[in-house]
């Protein structure tokens, strides 16, 4: 008899049983009968036990005791059929029962694993076949952060022999690549991280992945990118969902802030809520948006980037480098609310208050040519021990239209 694969099986009269009680395999939906030598079903003494969880897992014979034989499979055999799935299902399309169009693209996808996502399990649920295939649409037209790069860009075979749409210089993995495999966390880079973020909080059911990109995210904000994370955030979230994704797009994310990237990563997160003062704090607060919680993550990474971490890597206390003039160029871009509290938080350490308030007027100055003329922003230094918090004070109030009598 040759010898099982881990964890080891053995066949007891007629039953078997797993010499590890902790093995990782579920049972199956359905009973298994162990195969006799002769070919016939034993539909009693090879099923699972209900009463001791014990199970014939289904999958090739290692061996037979009294004429019955023994299933064994381990880990190398799910990994070669998700592998399958992935590769034939996702990359090639094959054996597909649905259609999921999407920015002007088709692909062809398979119900069973696009459940996994309750918002495209939704989708078909609510389209009935026709021809016997679901056509379902994913309204991305709308929200520019979702790109195909973040969407489906594992979908490289559909997309080049399909559809002949070029992809060998773009990511390999996506927010629908990872519903059938989780080898979609290991293709996460910079230029796919947000992307990616934004597609599995729409189509949920993805923590892991969300995690991870939003960890890159977080890494990939710096100076150079501050202004465009800023503006990714000011953006706001669609739907939520997709827990796996979001979570490691969200780690990603979190590790992408830097000096280089901090422009881009205020302008995202100032998006997020408006800066105009039209909405009450209760109203931004619970205003529904698609990356769910990982905005408000996103928000508290880029502003102490902006208070903490870039005054100190711009060394603006120096008086021989530029480092006060470039850190004056970003808050010249924020939004009035996140200037406002960016200046009168006690984590920004700029120095004395006289020279925060210097550097707040500065700011404002350079704010006039910058966010238009539609407002006066002023900065006041209180006086005495009866304020609390900061001394400065970031105040805005809306110029009167000039009005002209008539006759």
């Amino acid at each position: 008899m040759s010898t099982p694969a881990s964890p080891a099986h053995f066949v007891m009269n007629g039953r078997s049983r797993s010499q590890n009680n902790s093995s990782p395999y579920p049972p199956s939906g359905t009973d298994s009968a162990a195969q006799s030598e002769h070919g016939e079903s034993n539909g009693q003494q090879g099923v699972t036990s209900a009463q001791n969880s014990e199970y014939v897992g289904a999958g090739p014979s290692s061996g037979a005791v009294n004429g019955h034989t023994t299933a064994v499979y381990g880990p190398s055999l799910n990994d070669q059929i998700i592998d399958h799935l992935y590769n034939a299902g996702f990359q090639m399309g094959q054996y597909a029962d649905t259609l999921l169009h999407a920015h002007g693209h088709r692909y062809q996808l398979h119900a069973l694993v696009l459940s996994r996502s309750p918002y495209l399990a939704h989708l078909i649920a609510a389209t009935p076949k026709t021809g016997g295939m679901h056509s379902i649409y994913v309204p991305l037209d709308s929200y520019p952060e979702i790109t195909d790069q973040g969407f489906a860009v594992g979908n490289n075979f559909q997309r080049r022999i399909v559809f002949r749409v070029l992809t060998s210089s773009l990511p390999c993995e996506s927010a629908l690549g990872y519903l059938y495999s989780s080898v979609s966390l290991n293709n996460l880079t910079p230029l796919n991280v947000r992307a990616v973020l934004s597609a599995g909080c729409l189509l949920g059911g993805m923590e892991e992945l969300c995690s991870c990109a939003y960890q890159a995210c977080r890494e990939s904000i710096s100076v150079d990118t501050v202004n465009e994370w800023v503006d990714f955030v000011d953006t706001g979230c669609l739907l939520g969902g997709m827990e796996e994704l979001c979570s490691y797009a969200y780690q990603a994310c979190r590790e992408s802030i830097s000096v280089d990237t901090v422009n881009e990563w205020v302008d995202f997160v100032d998006s997020l809520s408006p800066s105009d003062g039209s909405a009450t704090p209760s109203e931004v607060q619970h205003r529904p948006n698609i990356l769910g919680p990982y905005a408000d993550l996103l928000r508290s990474d880029v502003f102490n980037y902006l208070v903490v971490t870039l005054p100190s890597v711009l060394d603006v206390h120096s008086t021989t480098g530029n480092g006060r003039d470039t850190l004056l160029g970003i808050f010249s871009r924020l939004g009035f609310d996140l200037f406002k509290s960016a200046i009168e938080s006690s984590m920004f350490q700029i120095g004395t208050d006289q020279e925060r308030f210097r550097f707040a007027k500065s700011a404002i100055e350079l704010r006039k040519r910058t966010r238009g003329q539609g407002v006066d922003e002023a900065v006041v230094l209180a006086f005495g021990g009866g304020h609390s918090g900061s001394a400065v004070h970031v105040t805005r109030k809306t110029k009167k239209k000039a009005l002209y009598k008539v006759g």
